[in-house]
């Protein structure tokens, strides 16, 4: 009896704190703190002036760059993203542009915001059953998904409660 109330109990315990490799925030934000991070990710901007686009993003200690690899029009675009803006560059020509008011909701900027935010410590509502890390500022949420293993799979960003940006991670590595 002794021995069916215990193994009840342990798995009471499953459930009510989750299975598998359930994360902390700590564990999750401190993996990012001081590594460079790559990925492959799809961008989708909804809404009438909205796209899709497939971006190569690597940030590397402060400095971090994009590459739009589709759709084909606008393919071998390259964004240098820096505080405040971006040095837009394609076929040898540059174009250094401020960013608007919210630097997160930008296509060419959201991946630098979201895992700045990361990085950061910044406080943040932790969901260990989702895998999932609000972060609210002001305006804007962004909300981002793990996987198992603590790789960025996804994320959102909403301004006002409406979403402005959805991310679709393909490919990541973490240095």
């Amino acid at each position: 009896m002794k021995r069916i109330c215990a193994a009840a109990l342990l798995l009471c315990c499953f459930i009510i704190t989750g299975c598998g490799k359930a994360e902390s925030f700590e564990s999750i934000t401190g993996r990012y703190a001081g590594k460079s991070v790559s990925c492959t990710a799809r961008i989708i901007a909804p809404g009438e002036y909205g796209g899709e686009f497939t971006v190569s993003f690597k940030s590397d200690r402060g400095r971090d760059e994009a590459e739009i690899l589709s759709p084909e029009t606008v393919a071998g675009v390259k964004a240098e993203i820096q505080d405040g803006g971006a040095l837009l560059s394609y076929a040898g020509k540059s174009l250094e542009t401020p960013f608007a008011a919210y630097r997160e909701t930008a296509p060419v900027s959201c991946l630098s915001a979201v895992f700045e935010s990361i990085r950061s410590g910044a406080p943040a509502v932790w969901s260990k059953n989702e895998r999932r890390l609000d972060y609210v500022k002001g305006d804007v949420t962004q909300t981002l998904y793990f996987d198992e293993e603590g790789a960025l799979s996804a994320a959102e960003v909403l301004l006002n409660g409406e979403m402005v940006l959805k991310i679709e991670v393909t490919s990541f590595a973490l240095e």
